[in-house]
């Protein structure tokens, strides 16, 4: 794992930003997400051993709050997938309820511009 610890305290080594756990290197995938206070883990299995993953890349547990992730994915459409069940995550942690196509569609989009946009995501996790 990557992140310099200063003062007790990780850093990540992309945009500096303090974290209170180790900080993966950018191509490997985090342990788990933080969402509204609650750890989330993020676990890969292969579509043999999850008959939930035949038919999807991911899908968001939220009876377990977990984020379970196709292990024959490649790491880019892994991003991706984390990033859309990031979002019905948030759902659940805010008791609201979208249909699955605006998951797909506003996740798709933000994911985009955190992709084009690296100064911009360096910016908004500096310290205040």
């Amino acid at each position: 794992m990557s992140g310099e610890k200063a003062a007790g305290r990780f850093r990540c080594g992309i945009c500096n930003h303090p974290a209170s756990y180790p900080v993966p290197t950018p191509n490997e995938m985090p342990e788990f997400v933080r969402v509204l206070g609650i750890d989330v883990p993020l676990l890969l299995r292969p579509c043999e051993a999850d008959a939930y993953l035949d038919s999807r890349h991911g899908y968001c547990d939220p009876n377990r709050d977990r984020i379970v992730l196709r292990q024959e994915d490649t790491t880019e459409q892994r991003r991706e997938t984390v990033w859309h069940e990031l979002f019905h995550a948030c759902e659940k942690a805010s008791a609201t309820d979208f249909e699955e196509e605006e998951v797909a569609r506003m996740s798709r989009a933000q994911f985009a511009i955190l992709r084009d946009n690296p100064a911009l995501v360096r910016w908004l996790m500096e310290d205040a």
